[in-house]
């Protein structure tokens, strides 16, 4: 399957790195993560109907769309061939199975530890002097929300008696 114009190494790399990105861009619905794994797969050969329509796409085919600048647009790669495609198929059904993603909601990865970290530096960013206090408070916020969820924070909400609406408890319950 490999050589010119078939599945290279930098291709391979390419459907690695949007893979990941399907899964961390849509990792509250196990659907949106299904739908957009397959938008690459389709994608490559050509085909954006599945791709995102709008101005900011990441897909420049449908950009170029919204634009009106399709007679000028030019694809900067090369579609894969059907046997390609008609091959890697079956690897793409074996990693678009539903179990796979169950862990990733949230944007968890599949290790803990690393899972974890993420959610302490998205609240008490590395690159900002903090205290040590605003680091306790972020990993014990992290923990929180990694063993329990997001009910975990409405629970802190009631404890505070902060009020929340009625909607953020449809949402998260």
């Amino acid at each position: 399957l490999g050589g010119k114009i078939k599945l290279t190494e930098q291709m391979i790399d390419k459907l690695s790195v949007y893979y990941g990105l399907a899964i961390r861009r849509n990792c509250h619905s196990v659907e949106q993560i299904y739908s957009a794994i397959r938008t690459t797969y389709f994608h490559y050969s050509y085909d954006h109907s599945k791709c995102p329509i709008r101005i900011e796409s990441w897909c420049t085919w449908q950009r170029a769309s919204a634009n009106g600048e399709l007679r000028y647009y030019k694809h900067d790669y090369k579609a894969l061939p059907q046997d390609v495609l008609h091959a890697i198929k079956p690897i793409y059904v074996d990693l678009t199975r539903p179990e796979l993603f169950e862990r990733c909601f949230g944007g968890f990865n599949q290790n803990n530890n690393e899972s974890y970290n993420q959610l302490i530096w998205k609240i008490s960013p590395k690159i900002l002097p903090s205290g040590l206090a605003t680091v306790e408070l972020a990993a014990h916020i992290s923990a929180c929300m990694f063993n329990e969820g997001s009910w975990g924070i409405l629970q802190i909400y009631a404890a505070m008696v902060i009020k929340c609406g009625s909607n953020i408890h449809l949402q998260w319950v």
